[in-house]
């Protein structure tokens, strides 16, 4: 048998059904009458109550750690200064103007000297903006300081008084940093 035939007699049959079961309902009966039927009262449920959801904790950003004379330096340059007795001392001795100024503008300074004195490295940051650097390069530069590019754009030499001390001054990403040697620089952990 095709499959389209059984799908005629299934539905000739289903057809048939629905015309016998109308038939058993007598015609002269009158249809029946709604009856009353008690409807459910509504049951006390819980008020539903708003689930919390959880605040968002604010992942922690790790603050940097201040820059000072201890930890401005990379690890190989404080041991280098350490195995050949150079140590941080307690104050400054300035001899620049461009370092006494980081000084007093809120930046600050650190000088490392070996036991006889004979060795002395100084060190310099602060925190400028571009404007506060335009005006501080223009007095570098009435001071004798020359651009030397070296080790970064820009970097300024001291004018040559003392061939022990060159110092040299960069500004990078708004920091002015001030060294006695522009080799210096590439110790400082800041810097590019």
């Amino acid at each position: 048998m095709s499959t389209s035939t059984r799908l005629a007699r299934a539905a000739a049959v289903a057809a048939i059904a629905a015309l016998a079961l109308a038939g058993c309902t007598p015609a002269d009966e009158p249809a029946p009458s709604p009856t009353a039927t008690r409807t459910p009262s509504p049951t006390a449920t819980a008020t539903p109550t708003e689930t919390a959801e959880p605040t968002p904790t604010e992942t922690p950003v790790p603050t940097a750690e201040a820059t000072t004379c201890e930890n401005v330096l990379d690890d190989e340059t404080n041991a280098s200064l350490a195995a050949d007795g150079v140590t941080l001392g307690d104050e400054v001795v300035s001899y620049w103007p461009a370092l006494d100024r980081i000084m007093t503008e809120g930046g600050f300074a650190c000088q490392w000297n070996s036991p006889n004195g004979d060795v002395s490295v100084w060190y310099g940051q602060l925190d400028l903006d571009s404007a506060g650097w335009g005006t501080e390069r223009d007095a570098l530069l009435a001071e004798g300081y020359t651009q030397t590019d070296d080790p970064f754009p820009g970097t300024l030499q001291a004018p040559d008084t003392d061939p022990n001390y060159m110092p040299s001054i960069a500004y990078v990403d708004g920091t002015m940093y001030f060294a006695t040697y522009a080799a210096f620089f590439s110790s400082v952990r800041s810097l590019p």
